[in-house]
């Protein structure tokens, strides 16, 4: 993933709102101390190769950057993916497999990853088309996302083009990124809030009333999204068991 791209004519669309777009709405709120505590920035930068180097070569010496690589880490190396086999010399990575072609000192050594920010819009986007069932259909076999769509009309009636990420849609993207950044809505959900049954002491055992609704996507934001597709719940988490450490 090169990039966080919310172009909805790109194939390779990850995310229905830019992180500019998410900073402006942000802008706008108060309260957001865990989403402002993400970077903003991947967490391996400006690392360039130390000299020439011929095809072949697998031992890649790096200079110039911040941050670290670990094994399994994609860069790309004059617009060639490869993959981080070892770091036991952080200043000069292994890759797999060797190098394509011959490159020139200075070539820019991009480690593939998005920054804290962007991968919280891209992952509130891939929670989005997979807990909310959306009205209308897809405008194309081949996009990567649910939207954009055709059919799907706004809270007035009118229909969206098929070539846009609604403004709503964008605004829900956005939300939900900035409630991801305080807590993983997608793990087991926490019982606070939720009808307790019985407690026991031992290891704090509670038991859960098994009739409640859990929502993954909160219900402001189901609010927002209210007019163009309907977010599923899940049941109850029955027992749950609180071990101490």
């Amino acid at each position: 993933m090169m990039a966080l791209i919310s172009d909805p004519s790109s194939l390779e669309a990850n995310s229905y709102i830019s992180l500019i777009e998410a900073e402006l709405i942000a802008g706008t709120r108060l309260f957001l101390a865990a989403w402002d505590a993400l970077g903003a920035l991947p967490s391996a930068n400006d690392w360039q190769l130390t000299g020439a180097l011929l095809a072949g070569v697998s031992a890649i010496p790096i200079t110039g950057g911040t941050g670290t690589f670990q094994v399994g880490n994609v860069v790309s190396i004059a617009g060639v993916m490869y993959s981080i086999t070892d770091v036991t010399t952080p200043a000069a990575p292994l890759i797999a497999p060797a190098l394509m072609a011959n490159v020139a000192g200075g070539t820019p050594f991009i480690r593939i990853t998005l920054s804290e920010k962007e991968k919280a819009l891209a992952w509130a986007t891939s929670m989005l088309d997979v807990q909310v069932t959306w009205d209308g259909d897809e405008s194309s076999e081949t996009q990567p996302l649910a939207w954009p769509r055709t059919g799907a009309e706004d809270c007035e009636g009118d229909t969206f083009p098929s070539n846009v990420f609604p403004k709503q849609l964008k605004q829900a993207t956005a939300e939900l990124a900035f409630s991801l950044a305080g807590r993983d809505t997608s793990a087991t959900p926490s019982l606070l809030g939720l009808g307790i049954k019985s407690a026991k002491v031992a290891e704090i055992e509670v038991e859960a009333d098994k009739t409640m609704l859990v929502d993954t996507i909160p219900t402001y934001i189901q609010d927002i999204l209210a007019c163009f597709g309907t977010a599923k719940t899940a049941g109850g988490t029955g027992m749950a068991r609180l071990v101490r450490v």
